[in-house]
């Protein structure tokens, strides 16, 4: 089953909804390919930039769910196709309109994976970045006219939280080094367990610290004891085994 070979196996309905996610005309490659269609034309201008490599770390995330599960990565149709509009404003509103419907599209696939937790995971956390990062970013641009010279996030996933080292190679115009998303809010990770007992819940709110610290060694160990030791649901469980399996991935920032 490729990396990760002890996952169940999809359905075809999950597995459509992985696909979709990555190679859909609202998924992430669209987007990185419509980023990179303004650089091009424009240069080096803000939001876009900082877009792009979170866009990079994205693709690398659902690129890693799809290895996972042993289905093959679906072909980039957007990459070096997609033409930029003829004004930064212009392209500030389409991408307003394409982070609306990214939004969308995670609102409609999350029903599709949510006996998968480590996709609902994933899925929401790229939902959030489209909603809480990207879109008030263009919507900012918008109202400068068309680009953000000091913009500084677009992070997403990822931005204040862990990092994995995978490059995201199969991206066209990606930095080689960018590196792939540990795509794990700590607090999301937190709410999952609101139903377990206090002592289950001590031990994920020091895992989710260590994991907003990168301190992920120190998380795993947290997460190694409480799969071990706590008293969790099965879903719970599954979850703690697949937040560890992404943090062992990562390279810890903290020693």
């Amino acid at each position: 089953m490729g990396e990760g070979g002890d996952a169940k196996a999809l359905t075809p309905e999950a597995r459509q909804a992985l696909v979709e996610s990555l190679a859909g005309p609202d998924g992430e490659y669209a987007a990185h390919a419509a980023y990179s269609a303004v650089i091009a034309k424009f240069g080096d201008v803000q939001p876009y930039v900082n877009i792009r490599e979170a866009e990079a770390r994205h693709i690398a995330a659902l690129e890693r769910q799809l290895q996972k599960y042993g289905v093959p990565l679906p072909t980039n149709e957007y990459a070096g196709k997609v033409k930029a509009p003829d004004s930064l404003l212009a392209a500030a509103k389409d991408e307003v309109k394409a982070e609306e419907r990214n939004v969308a599209l995670y609102d409609r696939l999350l029903s599709k994976v949510k006996a998968y937790p480590d996709l609902t995971l994933v899925f929401t956390n790229l939902r959030r970045a489209s909603q809480e990062n990207h879109l008030p970013a263009f919507k900012a641009a918008v109202e400068n006219g068309g680009r953000l010279d000091n913009f500084k996030g677009g992070g997403g996933p990822g931005q204040g939280r862990g990092r994995g080292t995978k490059s995201a190679s199969s991206i066209p115009n990606a930095p080689a080094s960018a590196p792939a998303t540990v795509v794990i809010d700590a607090d999301n990770f937190m709410q999952s367990f609101g139903s377990a007992g206090a002592e289950e819940q001590s031990r994920v709110g020091k895992a989710a610290q260590a994991i907003r610290v990168e301190n992920y060694p120190a998380a795993v160990v947290i997460l190694q004891k409480l799969l071990t030791e706590g008293h969790l649901t099965p879903q719970q469980k599954e979850l703690v085994a697949g937040t560890m399996k992404e943090l062992q991935k990562s390279k810890p920032t903290k020693p």
